[in-house]
């Protein structure tokens, strides 16, 4: 409906992000800043898409998909999930 507020998303910043505060709180799944893709393949499986050159997974899980930003080290610094991706 018009003026219907609708959820797209929700992210959580590590520490190495300039730009935004740092969330402190609990992360859902477990999950830790720093986590590298390996981290969180043996914790996922194979993500469903990955992108060497931006250094963005995306997991689908049942409900939702999450991604993960990696850092110049490998280690995850943005944490974003949203309703499940689905691929055309």
């Amino acid at each position: 409906p018009e003026g219907a507020l609708v959820f797209e998303n929700v992210c959580f910043y590590g520490n190495k992000n300039s730009d935004f505060a740092c969330f402190n709180g609990l992360l859902p799944h477990a999950l830790r800043f720093g986590f590298t893709l390996k981290d969180l393949s043996e914790k996922f499986g194979k993500p469903a898409k990955f992108d060497d050159d931006l250094a963005k997974a995306r997991w689908d899980l049942s409900d939702h998909s999450f991604f993960a930003d990696f850092d110049e080290d490998g280690g995850a610094d943005i944490y974003s999930f949203q309703p499940r991706v689905v691929d055309d």
